[in-house]
């Protein structure tokens, strides 16, 4: 027979199209049925979810359809929840929490979860929580690591960005470093 998993698959494939076409409250809905299906599909679900909710500029309910956040992160569904979560921090302003969610989603990843296409984002954001953490050193190499994998990726608008942030930065540090400050 049929049955949920074959059910999931086709709204999953549903809700991804809504989702590239910007269709956002639609693909809210069907992440949300596909999660009430069976708990197997729910991590899955909820990331979708949040994804939408996070385009939609609604942070909470992200942070909501992202939990329970895994500590320490299992696998990389549990890093790609915490640099969400990391992101939904960002737009509500609480940087230490975006730094700390966004620190554990990337280290020790490892190379299963390496490439994938919510990291280079991630590497963007923890240099933003980082910069306005006052770790300035440390937000260059994050915005100069998003740069790297956004260029790998083909998205050279996203790299470009995000190198001219690093230089930025690293011109602003070098000030500082002349000025013996």
């Amino acid at each position: 027979g049929e049955g949920p998993a074959a059910d999931a698959r086709r709204g999953f494939a549903m809700a991804n199209s809504l989702e590239t076409a910007g269709r956002h409250s639609e693909a809210l809905l069907v992440y949300r049925r596909i999660g009430s299906l069976s708990p197997q599909f729910a991590d899955e679900a909820g990331l979708g979810a949040a994804r939408c909710l996070l385009a939609m500029d609604r942070p909470a309910p992200a942070l909501a359809a992202l939990e329970p956040l895994g500590v320490p992160a299992a696998n990389c569904l549990e890093r790609e929840k915490l640099a969400l979560a990391g992101q939904a921090l960002l737009l509500q302003r609480k940087y230490k929490t975006a730094e700390s969610a966004l620190s554990r989603a990337l280290n020790g990843a490892g190379e299963e979860c390496s490439g994938l296409p919510w990291e280079a984002a991630a590497y963007a954001n923890f240099g933003k929580a980082l910069l306005e953490n006052d770790k300035t050193g440390e937000a260059s190499r994050a915005y100069g690591t998003a740069a790297r994998l956004y260029a790998v990726a083909g998205r050279m608008d996203k790299a470009a960005t995000c190198r001219d942030l690093q230089a930025t930065i690293d011109e602003w540090l070098a000030e500082r470093y002349r000025r013996g400050y």
